[in-house]
Parts: C-alpha cells; structure tokens; sequence
C-alpha cells in the first residue's frame, strides 16, 4: 500500500474520533513519547533495564510511530509518497 493511501486512512481515522484539529507541534511531542516507549523496551532487550522485553509492544508502539509519522504528513500538507521517493534516491547514491 502506498504512503499517500495511509495517509488517507489516518486521516479519515482522525476525523471519526475528532483527532484532526490536532496541532503538528503535539503531535511530534507524540512521537517522541512512542520513541521513549519503543527505547524502554529495548533498553529491557539489551539488559540494561530490569523487565521482560515485549517484542510485540515494539510492534505496537513501532506502529503508533508510523501512525503519527503519517498524521504529521497530513497536518503539514506533505505528500510522503514524493518524499519516499527522493530518499530512495538518496539512499542509492551512498
């Protein structure tokens, strides 16, 4: 499925539970926080930090990530699919 496509569901997500309003600054304060969660658990995995690692909270919030990471898109008006395709670009050239 194309970024644009999701771009489109979570947009319509958003506008069901009246999300769209949100502002581009919290939602990046957000995806720090899914950061914060996702580096807990891997903190866990590497030992550093007592607890079970929870491979599929790492999905779950890996996923929260990309949700918010497409909700940015969409509230700055950006059209991730041309930026995939720029960084495609750049990633061959190294």
């Amino acid at each position: 499925m194309a970024l644009n496509e999701l771009q489109k569901d979570v947009k319509a997500f958003d506008r069901k539970f009246g999300w769209e309003g949100d502002k581009p600054e919290h939602t990046v304060l957000h995806m720090q926080e899914e950061v914060g969660e996702i580096a807990r658990e891997m903190l866990k995995k590497a030992g550093y930090k007592k607890g079970e690692f929870d491979k599929e909270r790492v999905n779950d919030e890996i996923t929260d990530l990309l949700y918010l990471t497409l909700k940015l898109g969409n509230l700055l008006e950006i059209n991730l699919d041309e930026g995939w395709g720029r960084i495609g670009k750049r990633y061959q050239g190294k």
